[in-house]
């Protein structure tokens, strides 16, 4: 694979992990967010088509019927969300939408994630000049709208994150370019990212045509780090892309094999997760424990406790003489 995508981009964190599974072709394992992940997309693609085919806001039967042919985790999830979701079926152009730019950022055919190649979609974009190009870049929107007149749109993309995060994202700024592209009347895109483990969670961003060239400029600095990793990976093999360790690791063949080549260093390998979380129990007790008894000492004799590490710098427990130059006259 030599296109860029939002995984391809994630994976780019670690050279070495993007090389064994980018270059080399190693699977990386399946994990349950990639598998929820998976499922929450379907179920919004099936749900956001039927609403507007039906010409409706929501169609809560219809959704709990989605959720028996899904994974338990997602449909956890979704369960949940159902009420707080509604879908803009005026203004519904499409959902699970394959879009693919070339070198030169002009609409072509695109590539799924499994390596198959997606034609263009001339029922939704109209002709294309460029259908043999070769994709440099790729994404999958989740559901896009187009508002009246054909001016702006708005793609929605669904995150199952524990935790909200801001749109300032390079999956934001891919994505909107994509559109901008394909659509070539479009003046405004708005990135919105919806977490549907929460209700009425929602994270916008808008991009202008204006923007077009700053955007391009962004993601071709992306993709000429990506193809510097391909060609080091020729000159020197696997050997010359480095490790760096981080959130990437619980996707990495590497992690899972222990054959990363900072095993002994990266701190994601150190622990299986139940005996990193039995460590933060322990530590957290033992911690207090620490605090109450420097507590009590800084109190009984009312001195702070000082100490000082190998290069010099010190550290201070308790109250810190600060010298005044006013007195207080009340």
């Amino acid at each position: 694979m030599d296109h860029l995508t939002q995984t391809t981009y994630e994976s780019m964190a670690c050279p070495h992990s993007y090389g064994l599974v980018h270059i080399d072709g190693q699977k990386p394992p399946d994990t349950l967010p990639s598998v929820r992940g998976r499922d929450i997309h379907a179920i919004m693609a099936a749900y956001s088509e039927h609403c507007a085919a039906r010409r409706v806001p929501m169609d809560l039967s219809y959704f709990d019927g989605l959720l028996l042919d899904t994974g338990d985790d997602a449909a956890e999830i979704m369960q949940s969300a159902g009420d707080s979701i509604i879908v803009d079926w005026q203004n519904f152009f499409a959902a699970e939408v394959s879009m693919g730019l070339d070198e030169d950022f002009r609409p072509t055919w695109s590539i799924d994630h499994d390596g198959n190649r997606l034609n263009f979609r001339n029922d939704l974009f109209g002709s294309m000049k460029h259908e043999y190009e070769k994709p440099a870049y790729c994404g999958i929107l989740d559901d896009i709208a187009l508002f009246p007149g054909g001016r702006a749109a708005r793609i929605r993309d669904y995150k199952s994150h524990p935790r909200p995060f801001e749109p300032t994202t390079f999956q934001a700024k891919l994505y909107s370019l994509m559109l901008f592209m394909h659509m070539p009347e479009l003046q405004e895109v708005e990135f919105v990212l919806v977490f549907v483990r929460y209700t009425n969670i929602v994270k916008p961003i808008k991009f202008y045509r204006e923007q077009v060239p700053e955007l391009k400029d962004e993601v071709r600095r992306v993709r000429l780090r990506q193809q510097g990793y391909h060609v080091t990976y020729a000159q020197e093999g696997i050997e010359g892309l480095p490790a760096l360790p981080g959130t990437h690791c619980t996707y990495c063949p590497a992690a899972q094999n222990f054959t990363c080549p900072i095993a002994k260093l990266n701190p994601m390998l150190e622990l299986e997760p139940d005996k990193r979380l039995q460590y933060r129990l322990w530590y957290s007790v033992a911690s207090r424990a620490n605090n109450q008894v420097m507590s009590q000492m800084v109190e009984g004799t009312g001195n702070s406790i000082h100490a000082t590490d190998a290069n010099g710098k010190q550290y201070t427990f308790g109250p810190v003489e600060k010298e005044k130059t006013t007195y207080p006259l009340f």
